[in-house]
């Protein structure tokens, strides 16, 4: 839905039609959007639509076969994250779709957030290394009482810390030259993982994340004599040397009227369709990013 409500923002797209495997949520997506198109496989909803771009939004340990029959068809692709449950299924899914990452696209939406761009362009303005910290926080109990299959449970961190260790990779200048996990990964119990990057440019990275307890979700980059702090991270602080928090948080009609980073992350996808400038995430680039979380957490 938070998909959909984006796309139709934009002019010129329709919604010609969808598929999945429960009747119900079917019927109920396709009356709430006024969609005619109703298909229980993807063969037949690419036969009746011929549509340009298809969008995967199914549980993650489904996404490696459905990201597989979509890629029998021509249509650009922007599947949700991340690839596959571990990755294991993501290299798999590489090797099988070589010949095709040029056309799909990775929904990586903490990328488009209106507060990360202002990140970027504010520590662009500043020389010297950046020492970027993440505060990640993570429960597999709670979602393993929500129903997610076990396996995913098990890789918990590729299905939800991937947004906060992408935003750390793309927010450190150069190669990653050194990962060194300062704790051991336990799975199912609590504790704090902390890890520590570090880029050939001079940027540190450190990565903090408590398992199963309370905890926060933030992203800071430390450069001369300024921190900015996206936390929570849809908002953005200046925080000066000498205490001073200054609320820089940009006005962005679209992370309000629509799930944060959704609206840009459509427009971006559009505008690479037209070969237009975007910033829209890569299947190689979103690889990247699962590899990083690999050697992050492998035990």
């Amino acid at each position: 839905r938070a998909h959909a409500k984006a796309f139709l923002d934009l002019d010129d797209v329709k919604i010609v039609g969808v598929a999945g495997r429960s009747i119900g949520s079917l019927e109920n997506f396709a009356n709430e959007f006024g969609i005619k198109n109703k298909h229980t496989s993807i063969q037949s909803l690419y036969r009746a639509t011929q549509a340009d771009l298809v969008v995967i939004a199914v549980d993650i340990d489904q996404t490696y076969e459905v990201l597989l029959s979509c890629a029998e068809f021509p249509w650009v692709i922007l599947t949700e994250k991340p690839l596959g449950v571990d990755l294991i299924e993501a290299k798999s899914l590489l090797g099988k779709l070589c010949d095709h990452v040029d056309r799909i696209f990775v929904a990586l939406n903490r990328r488009h957030y209106a507060t990360f761009h202002e990140l970027i362009k504010h520590v662009e303005l500043k020389s010297g290394p950046r020492v970027i910290t993440v505060l990640d926080q993570e429960d597999q109990f709670a979602a393993q009482l929500a129903g997610i299959s076990p396996r995913v449970v098990e890789n918990w961190m590729f299905a939800n810390s991937v947004h906060l260790i992408d935003l750390m990779r793309h927010s450190g200048r150069g190669k990653i030259i050194d990962i060194k996990p300062n704790t051991s990964w336990r799975s199912m119990q609590k504790m704090e993982h902390e890890v520590s990057l570090t880029f050939d440019s001079g940027d540190v990275g450190i990565y903090k994340c408590q398992w199963n307890d309370v905890g926060p979700w933030s992203l800071s980059i430390q450069t001369d004599r300024s921190t900015f702090m996206m936390k929570p991270l849809e908002k953005l602080l200046n925080i000066s040397d000498n205490g001073q928090i200054i609320d820089i948080t940009p006005e962005s009609s679209w992370d309000l009227r629509f799930k944060p980073g959704f609206r840009s992350q459509a427009e971006m996808i559009l505008r690479k369709m037209n070969n237009e400038s975007s910033t829209i995430v890569g299947f190689l680039d979103a690889f990247d990013t699962m590899q990083l979380v690999h050697e992050m957490y492998k035990k």
